[in-house]
């Protein structure tokens, strides 16, 4: 298996003394919690124990940084494996402290006499070859010096494809307009990324209102319908070296294995058409999401209004720069010769990185160079052939502007020309004949190319879905685009902002739960609609709160006993204890949530017990309204008592008796309108209202006697008629 190193960034800060070089372009991955140490064989001393003793540990010592010791060094929990055992003694593979970076513990290793060398733990990866049966005819994405043709060629005079694969392969969210002859849509190379232009149906009808009636396929400008097939087979030939259906087992690949090819024909059989089909044909690719449009033709004279056309066209437009081999700086060739930032004009490379003799070249006015000699690709009568020229040079930087794209599609044209251009393996045939001075070299591009980060994809799973209560739940996020926060929201009106979670649900239910992911590009949710089911006993505490209120002097009034976590109850009892001197517990009634349970109500001087039978097993959830108590008053002004609870139980349908808590509530007497305190209602109580209403002091609602929701005159009169005793109540 053939293996490559791939390239990152790095800087003169990296650089460490005896250390390898990796601050240019072979900089390559790295692991980044271990690295590897030769030891001097004769140093290390194992013990019994399985750590390592050094001669001269004092070395070691001096070497390491602060905060660090020689025993984070050697210690065995630091060795990841060692291969001594192997027949190589003192090469080991060592752990990165946690309290270290990666470039700190290679200096101190580095630095240490005992340490031959200490390199990183770099990352390999396979080259991501195609299966494709006729790869090895590609010479352009892959030049091993084979034959092909006829004629061999220089290994490496090649875009370099294979180590721009394991960056990319395309994508099929870019689309590039294939402006010419049209396409074969049903090649099996190619049908797979052929585009569809999702506003639209064939049913007679124009779907999406662009213009065109049943465009599922582009537009054939040539013959003004909507079949882009192409019947001379150059077009096809195009739109396979772009984007050929990669590792299908079917014949070749083109620069990108992923993508949507929009067939444009605005050529006729003969190879030929007008200025103004070719102006629609990029207008349509404009308007209905192109993002590069490949223009492997061209001869006709200057057009201000092609010009014009491609100009507002947004992403890059890649033209041949023509077959006549002449120097476009004197001679242009339209349209590659227009003076657009978002033109990449291409000339033609061999198998040997020779300009082709048949290129036109222009050190001002051809920018790149690239494949264009011997170039198999797919063509009509679902077959393949060897064609040459600029033509085919075009579509190699189409493809490589496409995989661009493919990592970062908020590159402006200009932006993805420069990329290009300066990323060339300059040429001597090409030194003073392009602008770049180069031909492509798609792996040095890619490796250029900014990446933004990716908007997140919430995803997560969990160990356990269904079980009985308590339940443990680890949750792991499979979310993917590097989020780097996390917040969890388990149904329960609990959250984390942990990665991995461990949940505990402590109470029977079933329970939605959502993940919202984020990072700087945004943020992104997922919510799994009763994803927990948490069955048996709640593991919650069962509890009754009992009331707390005011009653005035030979008043009576009903109080509501609130109850929580009771779980299945058949039975239930209590006992209820207050001062008889102050009230008396006229009754205890169930409220309608259990109404068909059995209640049995004892009330004895100062005491009253309860207990009911219910036919159906009763649950009660929070704060549930389950007993209501008929209180009266009997003790004197501002005398008060406490409801006390005892021997509170339930026994649930399984037979198990559960103890349930209880809060005290207090039972206060007061007399309604005393607002002076007093202990009855005078002519101060009766001023006090009538302040009330003249603004002279803040409304206390309690003087709302009539229930208009404000104290007004209506109250003054009623508690001025009840002073001199007109009325028997307020």
């Amino acid at each position: 298996m053939c293996l490559l190193f791939i390239p990152g960034l790095g800087s003169a800060d990296d650089e460490i003394t005896g250390l390898p070089d990796r601050s240019g372009d072979n900089f390559t991955d790295i692991k980044p919690d271990s690295i590897i140490v030769m030891m001097n064989p004769d140093t290390p001393v194992k013990l019994m124990s399985g750590s390592y003793a050094v001669k001269d540990g004092n070395k070691i010592n001096e070497s390491v940084k602060a905060g660090q010791n020689s025993e984070n060094l050697i210690r065995e929990e630091n060795i990841i494996r060692d291969y001594s055992d192997a027949g190589i003694p003192g090469l080991k593979v060592v752990k990165i402290p946690d309290n270290s970076s990666l470039d700190e513990t290679l200096e101190v290793y580095s630095n240490n006499p005992e340490v031959l060398y200490a390199e990183p733990n770099y990352i390999y990866y396979a080259h991501d070859i195609p299966d494709d049966p006729d790869f090895g005819q590609l010479w352009g994405l892959q030049n091993d010096g084979q034959y092909v043709y006829g004629a061999s060629g220089t290994p490496g005079a090649d875009i370099d494809a294979l180590n721009a694969w394991n960056i990319t392969t395309g994508s099929d969210e870019v689309v590039i307009a294939v402006i010419d002859t049209g396409v074969l849509l049903t090649h099996p190379d190619l049908k797979d990324n052929i585009w569809e232009n999702p506003g639209e149906v064939i049913d007679g009808i124009d779907n999406d209102n662009n213009g065109y009636i049943d465009d599922i396929h582009g537009w054939d400008f040539y013959s003004d319908d909507n079949d882009p097939t192409d019947l001379n087979g150059h077009g096809s030939h195009c739109a396979g070296i772009i984007a050929g259906v990669g590792n299908n087992s079917i014949g070749i690949t083109g620069v990108m294995w992923d993508a949507k090819i929009m067939p444009l024909r605005f050529l006729g059989a003969d190879g030929s058409g007008s200025t103004a089909d070719a102006i629609d044909a990029i207008i349509y690719a404009r308007n209905n999401g192109a993002d590069i449009i490949s223009n492997s033709w061209g001869g006709g004279g200057y057009s201000v209004a092609l010009e014009d056309a491609i100009r507002d066209f947004a992403g890059p437009a890649i033209c041949s720069a023509g077959n006549k081999g002449y120097n476009t700086d004197v001679i242009p060739s339209y349209p590659g010769s227009y003076s657009l930032d978002n033109i990449i004009t291409v000339a033609a490379t061999d198998s040997s990185d020779l300009r082709a003799s048949f290129s036109n070249y222009g050190a001002k006015s051809v920018d790149v160079g690239a494949p264009g000699v011997n170039i198999y690709s797919t063509v009509t009568g679902n077959s393949y052939t060897y064609k040459r020229g600029t033509s085919m040079s075009g579509p190699y930087v189409s493809g490589l502007a496409g995989l661009i794209l493919s990592l970062n599609s908020t590159l402006s044209a200009t932006e993805v020309k420069k990329l290009i251009i300066d990323n060339v393996d300059p040429l001597a045939s090409l030194s003073s004949t392009t602008v770049s001075g180069g031909r492509i070299n798609a792996f040095k591009t890619l490796s250029a190319v900014p990446v933004p980060e990716k908007l997140p994809k919430a995803g997560f799973t969990a160990d356990v879905t269904l079980g009985e209560n308590p339940l443990s739940v680890s949750f792991t996020d499979l979310s993917t685009g590097d989020p780097d926060g996390w917040l969890w929201d388990f149904g329960d009106n609990t959250t984390s902002d942990e990665r991995d979670p461990v949940k505990v649900f402590n109470k029977t239910g079933v329970y939605s739960v959502s993940l919202t992911v984020m990072n700087s590009a945004g943020t992104d949710n997922i919510t799994k609609t009763d994803y927990i089911n948490v069955t048996g006993k709640n593991a919650e505490i069962p509890y009754l709160k009992m009331p707390a209120g005011e009653i005035e002097p030979a008043g009576s009034g009903i109080f509501t006993v609130p109850a929580g976590n009771i779980t299945d109850a058949v039975s239930l009892s209590f006992e209820i204890v207050y001062d008889s001197s102050v009230i008396s517990v006229n009754n205890i009634t169930l409220n309608t949530t259990v109404s068909d349970a059995d209640l049995t109500v004892n009330i004895t001087e100062g005491k009253a017990v309860a207990w009911f039978k219910s036919a159906t097993p009763f649950t009660s959830g929070n704060e549930t309204e389950l007993f209501c108590f008929n209180i009266s008053a009997a003790g004197e002004y501002g005398s008060n008592t406490t409801l006390q609870c005892l021997n509170a139980t339930y026994t649930d349908n399984s037979f198990s008796t559960h103890n349930i808590t209880s809060a005290d509530g207090i039972i206060s007497i007061i007399v309604k309108g005393d607002f002076n305190n007093n202990g009855v209602v005078d002519i101060g109580d009766v001023s006090k209202v009538a302040y009330m209403v003249a603004g002279k002091i803040p409304e206390d609602m309690t003087a709302d006697f009539n229930g208009d929701g404000r104290v007004d005159i209506g109250d003054a009169s009623k508690i001025a008629w009840y002073f001199v005793g007109k009325t028997a109540e307020l």
